[in-house]
């Protein structure tokens, strides 16, 4: 894994945050650095176990598999992303549920449900990168950083645009790109 496509994969894999954050920002709800620090560590916790997981996957079954059940994962994430805004069955584009006592303010326990409803797709990304023996760590500090960065940026920016439907949109980008990147990781290893 290139440390281009490290950072791309890492970006795809909080599309959906930024849609969050865009959401939030319309609707007036506040994310304050706490909240939005405790999801980023929940991202970074999400991915640095699937990276220990796909580190045994690698040692115990190969480096093929390792690879093949990342990519799966990424093209199944993606593809569960990408049919929950679709058919509206995944309500993380109406992200103001999660805002469960209605104080238009993300609680630090609100922040830990919202953490791993969001941090869910960073899984496959962890066996990726122990499967290309990306450097420990690496991953899941990009994973965090984009998280905290991405929703930040779309507070500020749904403060600004107003634009309500572009959540989802984000949504269905972040499916998207994560079904292309995870066809891409399968097909880069099987040709070779």
């Amino acid at each position: 894994m290139s440390w281009s496509l490290a950072l791309l994969t890492a970006l795809t894999a909080n599309l959906d945050n930024l849609g969050v954050g865009l959401a939030y920002g319309v609707k007036g709800i506040k994310l304050s650095w706490q909240a939005n620090g405790v999801i980023a560590v929940v991202a970074f916790a999400f991915t640095w176990f699937a990276e220990r997981a796909g580190s045994l996957i690698k040692l115990y079954f190969g480096v093929a598999s390792a690879h093949v059940t990342g990519a799966v994962l990424i093209m199944a994430i993606g593809s569960w992303i990408l049919g929950g805004a679709v058919f509206s069955t995944n309500h993380m584009y109406r992200p103001e549920q999660a805002d469960r006592d209605r104080s238009q303010h993300i609680s630090a326990q609100e922040a830990l449900i919202l953490g791993i409803a969001l941090s869910v797709n960073a899984i496959p990304i962890g066996f990726e990168a122990a499967a290309f023996s990306f450097p420990e760590l690496i991953m899941p500090c990009l994973i965090a950083i984009f998280s905290f960065l991405t929703l930040w940026c779309g507070v500020v920016f749904g403060k600004l645009l107003g634009a309500a439907h572009t959540g989802k949109r984000t949504t269905i980008l972040s499916g998207v790109l994560l079904v292309v990147i995870g066809l891409y990781q399968l097909f880069s290893f099987i040709s070779p």
